[in-house]
């Protein structure tokens, strides 16, 4: 028995020792690997819409442009993968990443009903959105003032969400796209619109409606951040598109903020910056074209050439321009009186132009001075020189 035990263990040892040997070799099989890991990323699609302006939109060429197309770019050279870009309309574009039929949404904002369907992956950029009424129109102070109106908004917007919890009761006047909306308003078929912010600014200005709409560019309803989304459930492409944002820096973003509406952070290099009233005629205002003029303009840019200094003019409401100043975000403002509060924080230089102040009052009216006004509701201008006038002045007109 020793011996024939002996013998059967001199047979399987060298068998046991080569299962051994090829179950190794199999455990360590660079090509059973190589075949479980995911192959690297070389090429993705991005949906983006194709006429969403300034975020994302179809060329005259016919090529996808804007801001989120710039920061993809951006994301390609940072990544080293390329880029295929699909226009299409916005709603079209979360249909095309839900079915599958692209690999990312180039930029949407995060809703409950989306994250059924979308997996977001990282944010991109931040917009305000605002409401914007004709200019014509008044006492529109806030969101409930527009009842009453049709206000425009885009269909499948996250806008018309918000209005419907915000404003219960609102008339809403959906479009299929912004030139619909746009082309609405330029004939009065509305008269107020609901729209993300540097999208309103974009289409007024591109037709000439800069000048006929108003917004209260301080207080935005909300602020919402523009996300990177892909189908839901896809595991393998959020760390790579996550990894490739992480290299964008900061100052990076703001370049291309810039270089599409105007950043709120940086100043171009050289170049002075004068802070405007966007509605102050004749002095400083927007032509329907978008573009700077008036008095003061004229006169800035006649210190431009005589100086040999780049100017660069920037527009918003009376209160933000000084703000703007106040806060570095300008370098000058464009001509504003000298107050003691304004001096606490401004350096004032010598007069430029005079100007002098009138009281207007309907025709029908006796002729009055200020002083009669005890309790009269005079209007100004929210942050004027005029309305610390009349607070200081004539405490008594205590409805301003």
């Amino acid at each position: 028995m020793p011996c024939l035990k002996k013998g059967i263990e001199g047979i399987f040892r060298p068998l046991l020792i080569c299962l051994i040997f090829f179950s190794g070799v199999l455990a360590w099989n660079p090509m059973a690997v190589a075949q479980d890991r995911p192959a690297p990323v070389k090429e993705i699609t991005v949906a983006v819409g194709q006429d969403t302006a300034p975020f994302y939109f179809r060329d005259q060429k016919g090529v996808a442009d804007g801001w989120l197309v710039d920061i993809w770019r951006l994301w390609s050279q940072k990544s080293g993968i390329k880029v295929k870009f699909v226009l299409a309309p916005f709603g079209e574009t979360l249909k095309l990443t839900k079915e599958g039929k692209v690999d990312v949404q180039g930029g949407c904002f995060f809703s409950e009903v989306r994250a059924k369907y979308l997996g977001y992956v990282a944010p991109l950029i931040k917009a305000d959105t605002h409401f914007f009424f004709n200019k014509d129109i008044y006492g529109i102070e806030t969101l409930k003032d527009l009842l009453g109106f049709r206000i425009g908004v885009i269909k499948g917007d996250f806008a018309v969400d918000y209005l419907r919890n915000n404003l219960p009761g609102a008339a809403l006047a959906e479009y299929v796209n912004n030139g619909d909306l746009f082309e609405a308003a330029k004939k009065g078929e509305i008269r107020v619109f609901v729209i993300d912010t540097p999208v309103g600014l974009y289409f007024l200005k591109k037709m000439r409606l800069l000048s006929n709409f108003r917004y209260f560019s301080d207080k935005p309803l909300y602020t919402n951040a523009f996300q990177a989304a892909v189908k839901k459930g896809d595991t393998v492409l959020p760390p790579v598109i996550k990894s490739g944002f992480d290299k964008i820096s900061p100052e990076e973003k703001t370049q291309i903020e810039r270089r599409w509406i105007g950043s709120k952070q940086i100043k171009p290099k050289g170049v002075l910056t004068i802070a405007c009233d966007r509605y102050y005629p004749p002095f400083t205002m927007l032509t329907p074209s978008g573009k700077a003029a008036g008095i003061l303009i004229d006169l800035w840019r006649l210190w431009s050439s005589k100086n040999f200094r780049k100017v660069e003019f920037v527009f918003g409401d009376w209160e933000e321009t000084v703000q703007m100043v106040k806060d570095g975000r300008a370098d000058f403002h464009s001509g504003l009186y000298k107050t003691p509060k304004r001096e606490t924080f401004l350096s004032f230089s010598v007069p430029v132009f005079d100007v002098q102040d009138s009281l207007a009052f309907k025709t029908s009216r006796k002729p009055m001075m200020l002083a009669e006004l005890s309790g009269a509701r005079v209007g100004v201008i929210a942050g004027s020189g005029e309305e610390t006038e009349l607070r200081e002045q004539y405490p008594e007109i205590i409805r301003i």
